[in-house]
């Protein structure tokens, strides 16, 4: 199931009158399938047309899983509101209804640390609830989890990469055949592609199933410091410490894009939600704005916050934030360039920034040896993960659970 392009998405509108007409009219069965994003059939629920969202939410929990504290439905492009009957949303045989859930109850972050470690983290009381030990000879920098969940890959100074499994720890294998080392990585949406980025100037894609090596994007003059997939998995961005970064196609791993114009390094490169705008961040003390298509500078995020390590989009594509050496976290505005916020609290520097699915945190990574949880609103620390014997270098969310309806 494709995920949602968040920057188009907004609230739907159905007027008392139509609501009105299309409640009187037969309401043929529907039924939802509970799907994560690599396709993986949770449960399924017959319902009928007249219900609402709530009644939805109300009913789907106790199949999915525990209670769900957040859930958005999406149709046609445009956000389904609480009161809206499925009878009202004109859909008709086999059109897919999209769910979005923020599983708070059940969200995690994974975290990467020198200490040869990787935890992952209950969000809600702030707990580890397990350690990914005996994987690495060398600090892990990057953690990441899989699409749907079920999987944690870690990158680690010790030239390796491993693959585990979310629920039990357990290691599932790792690719083969990774040269100099793994400095950043990256799943593509449907979970079947691996990107990793290495000291030696390239970035390789690898088949997760076999763990053999795909292809090889080779260009850059320096090494590849960060490695991310589009939203749609047909684009590869890359950023390198030679100053630039590059968009290359997934599928034949041709450069087709440079991103020329920092002054230093770059350290991170990310797509927005919505594939049309990239965003760099680099040892110059800013962060950049990209048309994706164009490869055009849009603008510069610039303030006093030092060399910067990490960039990130936030779900909905209106926001950016930046981790940096000031030991802060910074959250700016992806139309203006303006800067809204900082996260102030961490005792070092900060090395990685990451928005939750539903938007509503951040959690950041430090070489202080803890990660923060903060709300977007408000600015506030809420939490503190402490646990690593050694700097934090990366922190990432759980992903949310998708669903899709479809009419019998």
């Amino acid at each position: 199931q494709d995920s949602p392009r968040w920057s188009r998405l907004r609230p739907s509108t159905v007027v008392p009158t139509a609501a009105r007409e299309l409640a009187g009219r037969a309401r043929p069965a529907m039924r939802i399938h509970v799907v994560t994003l690599a396709g993986r059939l949770l449960a399924s629920l017959d319902t009928d047309t007249a219900w609402t969202r709530r009644q939805l939410c109300r009913h789907i929990p106790g199949l999915a899983g525990p209670a769900l504290r957040a859930a958005r439905f999406f149709h046609g492009g445009a956000e389904i509101s609480d009161e809206t009957p499925l009878c009202c949303l004109d859909v008709h045989d086999g059109a897919n209804l999209l769910l979005v859930f923020d599983a708070r109850k059940n969200l995690e972050v994974v975290t990467a640390s020198r200490d040869r470690t990787a935890k992952l983290w209950s969000v809600e009381s702030a707990a580890c609830r397990r350690t990914l030990v005996n994987g690495h000879t060398d600090g892990v920098t990057r953690a990441t989890f899989s699409l749907d969940g079920t999987s944690v890959i870690t990158a680690s100074s010790d030239r390796t990469a491993q693959l585990w499994c979310a629920e039990s720890g357990e290691r599932r294998g790792r690719p083969q055949g990774l040269g100099d080392g793994v400095a950043s990585l990256a799943f593509s949406s449907d979970g079947s592609l691996v990107a990793t980025a290495s000291p030696d100037g390239a970035a390789i894609l690898w088949c997760t199933r076999s763990g053999s090596s795909l292809r090889s994007l080779q260009g850059h003059a320096g090494r590849v410091t960060s490695v991310a997939f589009s939203p749609d998995s047909l684009s590869v961005v890359t950023a390198s410490s030679d100053g630039a970064a590059r968009l290359w196609n997934a599928q034949s791993g041709e450069c087709v894009r440079t991103l020329a114009g920092h002054g230093a390094g770059v350290t991170a490169a990310a797509f927005s939600p919505d594939g049309a705008l990239v965003v760099t961040a680099s040892l110059d003390r800013t962060a950049r704005l990209w048309d994706a298509t164009s490869g055009e500078h849009i603008r510069t995020l610039q303030g006093d916050v030092g060399i910067v390590y990490s960039v990130a989009f936030s779900p909905d594509g209106g926001l950016v934030v930046t981790a940096s050496a000031n030991r802060t976290a910074t959250l700016w505005s992806a139309d203006s360039g303006e800067c809204l916020r900082s996260f102030e609290g961490h005792k070092d520097s900060v090395m990685s920034a990451a928005f939750s699915p539903d938007g509503e945190f951040v959690v950041t990574a430090s070489l202080d040896h803890t990660a923060r949880l903060w709300s977007v609103e408000s600015g506030e620390c809420v939490s503190t993960l402490q646990g690593h014997s050694g700097p934090v270098y990366s922190a990432a969310f759980s992903p949310p659970i998708v669903l899709a309806a479809t009419l019998l």
